[in-house]
């Protein structure tokens, strides 16, 4: 009998190939991502919190100031009392936008001192002084100079002042200086430039005519107003128009039509001469020839003795009748003729009267008149709308 074969296992094994996924590589470096992650997260949400916590603040502090403002001028009616009350917290306000209110408010309040012709010319010259003072505080110094909501109103005021002193030459720095920093689609922008060509106007009737200096500032202000008359009419439209831009365009046309080239505007350059106004007359209307005639007429026969052999007929004595009583509707309408009569309407609502005397009616006596139930207007050539005045038609 055959002896079996013992088959044994191998005394080592061989390890079998580990199996490598993208996700055992990367969990690693993914614990570190997520790490990362909540670490920045709450970071962000710190960073967050301060700055909300640091805005609520200045917020907070920003409008205490500007409840200090208001409540310090609050019940202030007078300009020295309004002076004094933000003299008196422009320190506790520093460093904020209710600072630079309370130096332009302190600087206009000044300002409008300076020019009350009530006010001594010591006071009103200190008064312009500190004027000049607080405008320059914002328009030259940092932050607000270079501020586009602070720096160009400050410097025009601040401009306005200086040649209210009768520095030119300061006020036309200041503006060029403002001018050239402000953006061109700046609201004051052509504003600035406009008064800039309106001083160099100013300083050259201040010098020889025909000097090169007076020339050069003629030519400045030439070219300025013209630019800011073609920007300033095209923003504002042809329809568009307030009153006020239309007066100051106005205003700048007739400025340049001054310093415009002889013969391009006005004949030598200069402004004609104004022509004085008339007195008004108070005398009374003529009275038409025909009615000069007859009154003639009528006094010449007047005057001419009656013929001696037609004798005027004598009166013969006739008996007194007696009054009667009045009734009561001829009462009222007696009273009313002698209202009217008392008030001057009687002269004035009627067309013969206001030939003769064409005097305007108040409106007391208007009022008055259709109280009484006149519903008449006044026919004086003022009033008299008509497409021909009826003064007119009695004349003739």
């Amino acid at each position: 009998m055959a002896t079996p074969t013992v088959t044994r296992p191998l005394a080592s094994v061989e390890p079998e190939e580990k199996s490598t996924t993208f996700v055992n590589d990367a969990l690693p470096y993914l614990r570190w991502i997520v790490l990362l992650s909540v670490v920045l997260g709450i970071g962000a949400l710190v960073v967050v919190a301060v700055v909300t916590l640091s805005e609520r603040s200045r917020r907070k502090d920003s409008r205490q100031k500007w409840d200090m403002v208001y409540t310090a001028q609050k019940d202030k009616a007078k300009a020295d009392e309004r002076i004094a009350a933000l003299e008196g917290i422009a320190d506790g306000v520093k460093g904020s936008t209710a600072h630079v209110y309370v130096l332009n408010s302190l600087g206009q309040l000044w300002f409008d001192q300076s020019i009350k012709p009530e006010k001594s010319p010591e006071e009103r010259a200190a008064a312009l002084k500190k004027a000049i003072a607080l405008f320059g505080a914002v328009a030259t110094s940092e932050p607000y100079k270079s501020n586009s909501a602070f720096g160009p109103q400050s410097s025009q005021h601040l401009a306005l002042a200086q040649e209210q002193s009768g520095d030119i030459d300061s006020a036309i720095k200041t503006l060029t200086e403002a001018a050239d920093r402000v953006a061109l689609t700046h609201y004051l922008y052509n504003k600035l430039g406009a008064e800039l060509g309106r001083l160099h106007y100013l300083r050259s009737l201040k010098k020889p005519a025909d000097s090169a200096e007076a020339q050069k500032d003629r030519e400045e202000a030439r070219k300025r107003l013209g630019d800011a008359l073609k920007a300033m009419g095209k923003e504002s439209g042809d329809g568009e128009n307030r009153g006020a831009d239309r007066e100051y365009l106005s205003f700048l046309t007739y400025i340049k039509s001054l310093v415009d080239k002889p013969g391009k505007a006005l004949p030598d350059g200069k402004a004609p001469p104004a022509k004085p106004l008339s007195a008004p007359t108070t005398e009374a209307p003529k009275a038409p020839a025909d009615a000069e005639k007859k009154t003639g007429d009528a006094a010449a026969k007047k005057d001419e003795p009656a013929p001696k052999d037609e004798p005027a007929p004598a009166k013969k004595d006739e008996p007194a009748k007696k009054a009667e009583p009045k009734k009561p509707e001829e009462k009222k309408a007696d009273e009313k003729k002698a209202d009217e009569k008392k008030s001057g309407l009687d002269r004035r609502m009627t067309p013969e009267a206001s030939v003769a005397a064409p005097r305007h009616a108040s409106f007391a006596q208007l009022r008055q008149a259709l109280k009484n139930g006149n519903a008449g207007f006044c026919l004086c050539p003022r009033c008299d709308i008509s497409p021909e005045p009826t003064s007119a038609k009695m004349i003739e």
